[in-house]
């Protein structure tokens, strides 16, 4: 009753000071309030809307220190590489439960690859199996996060296969023979073929010239590719990186920069269709990185890495290739998405906007990968941080209207 009757007490008292008011004079101070407020209001400035896009509800860090990454088709494990411990300079990989629970390092006691670096991990639909990269003479080569996060990954690789309990492992190419070098594996939804990078000349362009393979993926007591298949797509013949297969597996995504005199930081996103060999371009910034092209889980839309919207002083740089933030201009990175047609982008993290709350100052958006519900996708980002290089798995949270 008490907290009824005191608005209506006080707004009683109020009619009757207006009333008294009236018949009195008004103080110098009195006068000048209403117009100080009324200035106060012109002056200030309203402060900047934080970028952001409602698909997205949260950006947190998931596991600092890690790299790129796979999420398994059941959606219980998560594959990883991540720096071997002891400062033996290369990089190993490991499994984990999506809970963090269960933190297994596969590749750091066998004697062929705990030397070497191991990375970008495949899962195979089954949950069985892994697909990944090994990198020999790592320790030579001493690729960092930033080095990584080209196509000079590729240097010196082939494609392994391991089991999921790490009881054994099997070399699946052998390009290094004939001086080639191999990038970025994946598996059909089905789980019958494996796609991938190869490089099949070294002294053109900044990377090489590459081709896309898709191979008939033989599992069994001893896992192998049977012959695959040749795509040379585009009229430039240099850097092609493999994505992702299409919903049907009857094409792939992928990146590089076809078009005559495009550079090799301005790549773009494909579309192959396996039978034809037809590409249709679906990203027109021939002067910005696009790159890491993959339909959601549900199909109706693709999500990709680009340098788009990203300009030297919102991204924390001075131009100049190292800048203020220590990472180079052209690679800095972030997820976005559109339509199967390349209609309707829209960026959905701001790592690189120093207005955000999620800015990281620069930042590189290297590698992603999304749960088999549709509603989290993992990224791994390269930052710079008290004057050291950083990177880890961020968790992006997305809108409900993800999930499959």
């Amino acid at each position: 009753m008490g907290l009824e009757a005191h608005p209506r007490s006080r707004r009683g008292s109020l009619r009757r000071g207006r009333r008294l008011g009236a018949l009195l004079p008004l103080s110098r101070a009195e006068l000048s309030a209403p117009v100080s407020l009324v200035l106060l209001l012109l002056v200030v400035p309203s402060l900047p809307a934080q970028p952001s896009n409602p698909l997205v509800k949260d950006v947190s860090l998931f596991r600092d220190g890690a790299g790129r990454v796979a999420w398994s088709a059941q959606g219980d494990w998560l594959a990883y590489d991540r720096p071997a411990e002891e400062g033996r300079g290369t990089y190993q990989l490991w499994i984990v439960k999506r809970d963090g629970s269960f933190e297994r390092c596969l590749t750091c006691e066998p004697v062929e690859l705990r030397r070497e670096n191991c990375i970008r991990p495949a899962w195979h639909p089954s949950g069985d199996w892994l697909v990944f990269q090994v990198q020999g003479s790592a320790r030579r080569l001493g690729l960092g996060p930033v080095e990584l996060a080209t196509a000079d990954r590729g240097l010196h690789s082939e494609l392994w296969a391991m089991r999921r309990d790490g009881k054994g492992f099997w070399q699946l190419t052998r390009v290094g023979e004939r001086g080639g070098a191999v990038l970025d594996p994946e598996f059909s939804h089905e789980g019958d073929e494996l796609l991938w990078s190869e490089r099949v000349q070294s002294r053109v362009g900044r990377w090489g010239e590459w081709v896309l393979r898709v191979a008939p993926w033989k599992a069994g007591a001893v896992p192998r590719l049977a012959k695959p298949r040749t795509f040379e797509p585009g009229a430039q013949r240099r850097f092609v990186a493999a994505s992702s297969f299409t919903p049907d597996d009857r094409g792939a995504l992928l990146a590089g920069n076809l078009e005559p005199g495009q550079p090799e930081s301005g790549m773009d996103v494909y579309r192959l269709a396996f039978e034809s060999g037809a590409v249709e371009r679906l990203t027109h910034t021939q002067r910005a990185w696009d790159e890491k092209a993959r339909y959601t889980v549900k199909g109706d839309r693709i999500l990709w890495l680009s340098a788009s919207e990203i300009s030297p002083l919102r991204g924390g740089q001075d131009g100049g290739g190292g800048g203020g933030a220590g990472l180079p201009f052209e690679q800095l990175r972030e997820l976005w998405i559109m339509n199967p047609d390349g209609s309707g982008k829209e960026r959905l993290t701001f790592f690189n906007d120093p207005s955000s709350r999620e800015s990281l100052g620069a930042a590189i958006v290297d590698d992603f990968t999304q749960s088999p519900q549709g509603d989290e996708i993992l990224a791994h980002v390269v930052w710079r941080a008290e004057g050291e290089t950083r990177e880890g798995l961020w968790l992006v949270r997305l809108d409900p209207s993800f999930r499959r």
